[in-house]
C-alpha cells in the first residue's frame, strides 16, 4: 500500500547510503481503486492532525452520507476564495476543508453544516475520514510486508556498516523512530472489517 511505500522511502532517506539494504518491491493492491484525498497549493494551514478512531457501521454510514455535502461545500468555498484549480480528490479526505479553517467565521460555517450531519465538529469528521481512508486501503491490499523483519534487516546493515559510532547511533535512532511511525498507517483492530462492506459505496460517493 502506498502509505507503507511512502514511509519506507522516508526511512531510506534518513539512513545513510552505506547502511541501506535492498527493500522489497511494493505489492500492488487487488484493484486500481484508491481512497481520495485533496491536493492543495502550498500555503500556511491550520495544524490539523487527524487520528484513527474505531469505526462502526453507523459512523461509516454517516460519513458516506456527509461526503456529497462536504465536497460541495469545499468547492463552493474554493470559488468564493477565487481558487483557480479544480478540487482534486485522491487519497485521504481528512484535510478536505483544512485550508478554510483559519477563518473563524468559515470554520463556524463548516462546523454548523457538520452539526446538521451529526458530527460535533470538523475534528471529529476528519478523524473518521482518516480512519476510513486507512481501513479501505488496507482492505484493498492483497500483499504482506513483514515490518519486524524489514526493521531487523536495516538494523543489522547499520550495525555492520563502516559508519562512525555517533553516526551509527543516530541512524539506529532514526530507524526506530520511523518504524514506530508506521503504526499510524495500520488500521485499528476491526476497522478493516468494518469498512469492507462499504467499499463500493465509498467509491461512488467520491466519484471513484
Amino acid at each position: 500500500m502506498h502509505f507503507l511505500v511512502a514511509v519506507f522511502a522516508t526511512i531510506l532517506a534518513v539512513v545513510p547510503a552505506s547502511a541501506q539494504v535492498q527493500m522489497p518491491e511494493p505489492v500492488s493492491a487487488s484493484n486500481d481503486v484508491q481512497m481520495p484525498a485533496v491536493a492543495w497549493e502550498a500555503a500556511p494551514l491550520p495544524d490539523v492532525r487527524p487520528v484513527q478512531v474505531p469505526l462502526t457501521p453507523e459512523l461509516i454510514e454517516r460519513y458516506i452520507l456527509s461526503l456529497p455535502e462536504l465536497i460541495s461545500l469545499a468547492r463552493k468555498l474554493d470559488r468564493e476564495l477565487g481558487r483557480g484549480e479544480q478540487l482534486q480528490l485522491k487519497e485521504d479526505l481528512a484535510f478536505l476543508l483544512v485550508p478554510h479553517l483559519f477563518d473563524p467565521s468559515v470554520e463556524s460555517r463548516i462546523n454548523g453544516q457538520l452539526n446538521d450531519l451529526g458530527f460535533a465538529n470538523y475534528s471529529e469528521w476528519a478523524n473518521i475520514a482518516h480512519s476510513v481512508a486507512i481501513a479501505v486501503e488496507s482492505a484493498e491490499f492483497t500483499g504482506s510486508i513483514d515490518l519486524a523483519e524489514q526493521e531487523a534487516a536495516l538494523r543489522r546493515d547499520i550495525e555492520s556498516s563502516p559508519l562512525a559510532p555517533d553516526e551509527k547511533q543516530k541512524a539506529l535512532e532514526d530507524l526506530k523512530s520511523k518504524f514506530a511511525a508506521l503504526a499510524e498507517f495500520e488500521p485499528l483492530p476491526g476497522n478493516r472489517e468494518a469498512a469492507a462492506p462499504y467499499l463500493t459505496r465509498l467509491r461512488e460517493a467520491t466519484g471513484g
